[in-house]
């Protein structure tokens, strides 16, 4: 879920010393950015709000990297659902995000997701309504309330009896419905001290709420809430703090920091390299090049070379960047992962010392 509150702050315009970030200074068809994951931030020092700041994030260390790219929707697997889209974005080979530009901004079409409910089907959720609307340009003081709704639709077939059985009638159709209600105002401008350079930024602070319910229609009522009977394991509310750093000089943000309030420290925290082009010939990171499964995993952890990527080395990662297993592989790899702890985890993929794939699963 943590990709997918990360892509939505993505929407987001702005105003810097008479410079307007609107969707011109956005990601582009045909660009990239590496993500560089640090935990060693002062939550004291990106929280400084006003005007004339100087935020100082000059000495944080890399830790996980991802890939993210931006690229015609015609390439993505369900780019015919959204025909409008100018673009998806397609991050270190994992999830699918639907973007239409324009010069009022920049608008979210839909975002489908892989079914947290049944490893061996994939689910195509949708964002209702289609299009997630943004203001642009954001002035310091300007404030913006909104709300989306991710819907996976579970067919009634892949839920077990002992599951249907808990539920005082019979549905004819499950859904699983998770509300995220932001709260985001554009609070400081300044300077942004990063790795290697310096950026003129607007900061953005966004209050996240996210609510997950199990939904059931059924004849006569429509759909109904049942998370009382039904449990799908995503817990029934989440609250996260995104503080992010935009500039027009950047394509995308230049750094994001996530803060959960009930650890009180940065979670989440990314910085990000220049914006570049794609090469014509660049699919290393791409979802087709390798197939792991099944996701999320459980015991054991499968990896599939495809199109003749050949990976010989895997390392898989927790969220902090600790390697926690490194092994080389051949194709057709089966890998224990028993004594993982439930959570997110980064598996990175090799060949010849050089990384081709990076992808994200879930640990039940």
């Amino acid at each position: 879920m943590k990709f997918f509150y990360t892509l939505l702050s993505i929407v987001f315009a702005g105003n810097i010393f008479g410079q307007t970030i609107n969707s011109t200074s956005l990601p582009k068809v045909n660009s990239e950015n590496s993500y560089y994951s640090s935990l060693n931030t002062d939550l004291n020092e990106i929280s400084k709000i006003g005007n004339g700041q100087t935020w100082d994030i000059s000495g944080v260390s890399g830790g996980i990297t991802t890939q993210t790219k931006y690229e015609l929707p015609v390439k993505g697997n369900y780019g015919y659902l959204y025909p409008q889209a100018t673009y998806f974005i397609n991050e270190g080979g994992d999830g699918e995000v639907y973007y239409k530009s324009d010069d009022t901004g920049l608008k979210l079409l839909g975002a489908p997701s892989p079914s947290f409910i049944n490893p061996g089907i994939i689910e195509k959720g949708e964002i209702r309504p289609p299009i997630f609307e943004i203001k642009t340009p954001m002035n310091v003081g300007d404030q913006l309330n909104q709300t989306a709704y991710l819907v996976i639709d579970i067919p009634v077939s892949i839920i077990p009896d002992s599951l249907l059985n808990t539920l005082p009638i019979k549905p004819d159709s499950l859904r699983l419905k998770i509300t995220t209600k932001y709260n985001y105002e554009c609070t400081g401008s300044g300077i942004l001290k990063c790795p290697g350079k310096d950026f003129s930024v607007l900061q953005q602070i966004a209050n996240i709420t996210t609510i997950s319910n199990a939904e059931a229609k059924v004849p006569f009522l429509g759909w109904i809430d049942v998370s009382n009977f039904v449990d799908f394991g995503l817990g029934e509310e989440d609250l996260i703090t995104n503080i992010t750093f935009w500039s027009p000089d950047h394509v995308g943000y230049v750094a994001q920091f996530q803060v959960r309030p009930d650890i009180k420290d940065i979670v989440v925290a990314k910085y990000t390299t220049e914006g570049t082009l794609l090469k014509s010939n660049d699919d290393q990171y791409t979802s087709s090049t390798i197939e792991i499964f099944p996701n999320p995993i459980s015991t054991e952890l499968r990896i599939k070379n495809v199109e003749g990527h050949v990976a010989d080395f895997v390392k898989i990662n927790s969220i902090d960047g600790t390697s926690l297993i490194e092994k080389q592989i051949n194709n057709n790899e089966v890998i224990n992962v028993s004594r993982l702890n439930p959570g997110l985890y980064i598996v990175n993929l090799y060949q010849n010392g050089q990384v081709i794939a990076i992808k994200k699963v879930i640990k039940l």
